[in-house]
């Protein structure tokens, strides 16, 4: 039947999520009637088919996609691995060789480790397309922020728990890892 002039079709929402797809009554599937049984013609097809109108097909719901996170942070953890173990060795060096005090020691090492970290990370971690002049500057900051909580991370563990400085780093480039991932993938590189 025609639309009268002026009357807009129905409309159609998009906003809501489609859970099921209603079946098609059973006049319009095919001549199908159900499992094993014969296909009736078409026009006695509606008088002799009951139609259920309330039946509906279920969707598949789609798999959901890994997290491209996961992936990211074990690269940053593999190059920050590579950073870390020169941070250690310049931390063992300066108190065992140069009898340097171990936070003094610990901040040169982690400068060390943060020039070896902003060359894995702009390249492998990352692969920044960002100029040098821009990413440089803000993985100085994160590296100076990391620095900090390091320091303060060295010295609270050594003054108030007292273990040895090794298991002080430990737990503050567990902290340092954790922080300076998030900071630099979501405004450095």
């Amino acid at each position: 039947m025609p639309r009268p002039a002026g009357e807009n079709p129905p409309a159609v929402s998009f906003s809501e999520p489609v859970t099921a797809v209603r079946a098609r009554p059973c006049h319009m599937a095919g001549g199908q009637t159900g499992p094993g049984r014969r296909r009736v013609p078409l026009r006695r097809r509606a008088r002799r088919v009951p139609c259920r109108q309330n039946r509906t097909m279920p969707t598949p719901e789609p798999a959901p996609l890994p997290s491209p996170m996961a992936p990211q942070f074990l690269r940053y953890a593999g190059a920050g691995a590579l950073g870390t173990a020169l941070h250690y060795a310049v931390l063992i060096g300066l108190v065992q060789l140069a009898r340097l005090d171990a936070v003094l020691a610990s901040t040169a090492g982690a400068i060390a480790g943060a020039l070896v970290n902003y060359a894995l990370n702009y390249r492998y971690t990352f692969a920044s397309d960002r100029a040098h002049r821009r990413a440089l500057p803000r993985f100085a900051l994160v590296a100076i922020a990391g620095i900090v909580v390091n320091a303060l991370v060295m010295a609270a563990m050594l003054a108030f728990a007292g273990p040895h400085y090794l298991v002080a780093q430990v737990v503050a480039t567990a902290t340092v890892l954790a922080t300076g991932y998030l900071a630099n993938r979501a405004w450095t590189f």
